[in-house]
């Protein structure tokens, strides 16, 4: 039975190398930490900024405009890591990468320019929208992420439907864009973190 025992564990040692293995290397947790940071730090600002918090479009201008910033680090640092990380099969890991977060980013884009464009008394939908596209985002991504990316797939979804209720008041609280987002890419990078640990250490 001992023998048996130590064949399983064996067995599901190997199979978390493989997954290991096959996990797309090229996010890293000191920039997607970064992302986190850079978020509150907008958050601190727009509050310090009454009149911004009135004014959707000013008010959701500069998120887009961090929101460009981040995905630029992120895409940089990830086909940089890459090339390190999986060598010959870089441009294949970018690839799945990109097929897999690409949709979600779109969707937030256009929902994002055509509310604050044509439709901009609804502009309170956004936060909450776009929370949850990153969980979907996330959730597309999974199979090349660690497992426990889960947690922080389900916190965006948890923090996108309250940023629904909350905004419903037409309340533009920088905190619904920065505690969400600075928390949950947080989050994520200490996912990251430790996944990274745990291989390192295997």
């Amino acid at each position: 039975m001992h023998e048996i025992d130590k064949a399983i564990a064996d067995i599901s040692h190997i199979r978390q190398q493989i997954e290991a293995n096959n996990r797309f290397q090229g996010f890293t947790p000191p920039i997607i930490g970064l992302t986190g940071v850079l978020a509150i730090c907008l958050a601190i600002y727009q509050n310090s900024q009454p009149d911004l918090a009135m004014a959707g479009p000013s008010f959701f201008t500069l998120w887009i405009l961090l929101a460009i910033i981040c995905a630029l680090l992120t895409a940089t640092d990830a086909v940089v890591r890459a090339r390190i990380a999986h060598r010959d099969m870089a441009d294949m890991m970018l690839a799945t990468a990109l097929r897999q977060l690409l949709p979600a980013g779109l969707v937030g884009a256009i929902f994002g320019l055509f509310i604050l464009a044509r439709a901009p008394d609804t502009a309170w939908l956004l936060p909450g929208l776009w929370q949850m596209l990153v969980a979907l985002g996330m959730f597309t991504a999974l199979p090349s992420l660690p497992q426990r990316t889960v947690w922080a797939i389900v916190f965006y979804l948890i923090t996108g439907v309250a940023s629904l209720a909350i905004g419903e008041s037409g309340n533009l609280s920088p905190w619904i864009m920065g505690l969400p987002f600075g928390i949950g890419q947080l989050l994520a990078a200490w996912i990251l973190f430790d996944a990274r640990k745990q291989v390192e250490n295997d």
